[in-house]
């Protein structure tokens, strides 16, 4: 009785690592990102091997989902970000500038970081 007490106690936890939210402000030259994504990739040149993540900008904030955040350490942040007006070719827009990445060090806990893309990644597209 003692072993299927235990066997059931145990399976209710995760497998892998524990995962702590990310949350924040996406801002373009100072205004929010309309609409868009950060990518979280582990950095492994400084000894990250855990598993990345993804982040959905809407309106300039974003937020990983629960259970689907970061393990902490050295990550690399990749934003994208578009217009919001939908066309054609994407539900997102246009881009308004060229994919920018920054690297930093996620605690381990839930936490929120800014991310800040400068002028200077607009895209050639949004330039004309």
């Amino acid at each position: 009785m003692a072993m299927v007490t235990a066997l059931a106690v145990g399976c209710g936890k995760k497998p892998g690592p524990d995962r702590y939210e990310i949350s924040g402000n996406a801002t373009f030259n100072g205004k929010p990102i309309p609409a868009g994504e950060i990518s979280f990739s582990p950095n492994s040149q400084k000894g990250n091997k855990g598993p990345g993540s993804l982040a959905i900008i809407k309106d300039g904030k974003y937020q990983t989902t629960s259970g689907k955040g970061l393990v902490g350490g050295a990550y690399v942040a990749r934003v994208i970000g578009f217009d919001g007006v939908a066309n054609e070719m994407s539900e997102q827009g246009m881009p308004i500038f060229e994919s920018f990445e920054v690297e930093f060090e996620a605690p381990m806990e839930s936490t929120t970081r800014d991310f800040e893309v400068p002028a200077s990644a607009a895209s050639a597209k949004a330039k004309r």
